[in-house]
């Protein structure tokens, strides 16, 4: 019977721990997505569809406003954010040169992440 006790007792410190201590890592997605949603957005201006853009545009601004205010959750600067979002504007013109398919699923992971 002591042993399913200790073992959870073992198991739960790190929950705990990680409630009471304060997140040291920032959530990348918001940058990532802020990306992705700018790149939708002009892709729809280029077909012509202001509404579409206009949404995605918004979207981004949302993110990245979101993704600011993460980063002093953290502890950094909101200065870091025109820097992450370049990382990723690089990192998704990377991709979309080399592997577009794969454009779709970061797309998918966005909606999933941050929906309407």
């Amino acid at each position: 019977m002591r042993i399913p006790i200790v073992a959870a007792l073992i198991f739960s410190v790190p929950f705990i721990a990680s409630a009471e201590g304060k997140r040291r890592f920032v959530r990348d997605e918001y940058f990532m997505c802020t990306v992705v949603h700018l790149g939708l957005a002009d892709g729809y201006t280029g077909m012509g569809d202001k509404a579409a853009s206009d949404r995605h545009r918004k979207k981004a601004e949302v993110l990245y406003e979101a993704g600011k205010k993460d980063l002093v959750v953290v502890g950094k600067s909101p200065s870091e954010a025109k820097e992450r979002v370049q990382k990723h504007i690089d990192r998704l013109t990377k991709v979309a040169e080399t592997t577009p398919e794969l454009l779709r699923g970061f797309i998918r992971v966005c909606n999933d992440h941050f929906p309407e």
